[in-house]
């Protein structure tokens, strides 16, 4: 069942005329935002707002006000009581990074008292410079024009905004007594709905805290398969070594793109998870090798390993990736 809103009168009945076309089941409604379900709750909520800034609005399916962020800020306001728990919005539009406040940050704000109910995931999908654009409108602008758009330009710089962002915003009403967690990552080739669901659970997963920590510890990581690691050298003609290595690092790009430093060591570490042993038995491993001091506790052993679990550099038998190795099932969040 689905629910299409517009504010105009055109887009509900063109919304209702392309159902008809198409022989899909459509309940389209007009009203601003969330007006005409008030009362109601769903399992997604999908939006794509008008977010070009404007001083003035000239065209409704366009403009989102002299920030560009007033109807997006206003859908994700009041998601989270149209939301059933576990229910998920996505909405794709233009957020600003200001002075102090990155985007993720702005983002988890808009939400209001409601974040903690919410984790979320921003997608990167392009960034750029607000103030290039400034420059192309005023290049092209006729003289009655120049005014508005100089406004809108002392408008920005009051705010500290530093550059504009086009993201895709997806939050799940978790329904759990913990905050929200919030997650920055840029979307690629390979980003889709079942690699962001595993990103959400294995999160929301970790979030719970210590209690978390014997079933963690009872998990069987295997490297990702879709990990690369980079390694630089630099040349050194005058001494012994001739190359001198550099940087070291480790990147993947999926379920979310992530990169983090490392070194040759980390490498062979990471090379020998083959799932066949627990983080547990791995732990042990290392310390009956001195590798690791007899003493270090668990805990903070897995908050280690709990980094590269959730930056998706290994995988477990609790959480394989989806639809891409460890059996090729959908996962079962393992409880505690």
């Amino acid at each position: 069942t689905a629910v299409a809103i517009d504010i105009t009168e055109r887009s509900t009945v063109f919304a209702r005329f392309n159902a008809l076309l198409n022989g899909v089941s459509l309940d389209a409604r007009q009203g601003d935002l969330y007006a005409p379900v008030a009362g109601e709750r769903f399992d997604c909520i999908v939006a794509h707002p008008p977010y070009v800034p404007a001083v003035n609005n000239r065209f409704i399916f366009r403009d989102g006000g002299v920030d560009g962020e007033e109807i997006s800020s206003a859908i994700l306001a009041q998601a989270a009581a149209f939301l059933d728990t576990g229910g998920v919005l996505q909405c794709t539009c233009l957020v600003t990074a200001r002075r102090g406040a990155p985007v993720l940050e702005r983002v988890r704000t808009m939400f209001r008292e409601a974040a903690d109910q919410l984790d979320l995931i921003v997608l990167a999908n392009g960034t750029g410079d607000r103030y290039s654009t400034f420059v192309r409108e005023l290049l092209k602008a006729a003289p009655a024009d120049v005014g508005p758009i100089v406004d809108q330009l002392r408008y920005f710089q009051s705010l500290g905004v530093e550059r504009s962002e086009l993201v895709t915003i997806v939050a799940r009403r978790h329904g759990a007594e913990r905050p929200g967690i919030s997650v920055y990552s840029a979307r690629t080739a390979l980003t889709d709905w079942p690699a962001l669901r595993w990103a959400l659970d294995v999160h929301a997963w970790m979030a719970a805290g210590p209690r978390m920590l014997e079933p963690f510890m009872a998990l069987r990581p295997r490297l990702s398969p879709h990990v690369a690691f980079d390694l630089t050298y630099t040349s050194a003609p005058e001494t012994d070594e001739v190359w001198r290595q550099g940087t070291a690092s480790f990147r993947t790009v999926y379920p979310l793109q992530s990169q983090m430093s490392g070194t040759g060591a980390d490498a062979a570490f990471l090379g020998g998870l083959d799932g066949g042993l627990t983080f547990r038995e791995i732990l042990a491993r290392l310390k009956a090798e001195g590798s690791l001091p007899a003493e270090l506790p668990e805990s903070e052993f897995a908050v280690t390993m709990g980094d590269l679990f959730r930056l998706g550099f290994i995988e477990t038998d609790g959480f394989p990736f989806p639809g891409r190795s460890v059996g090729n099932t959908p996962h079962t969040v393992p409880t505690a």
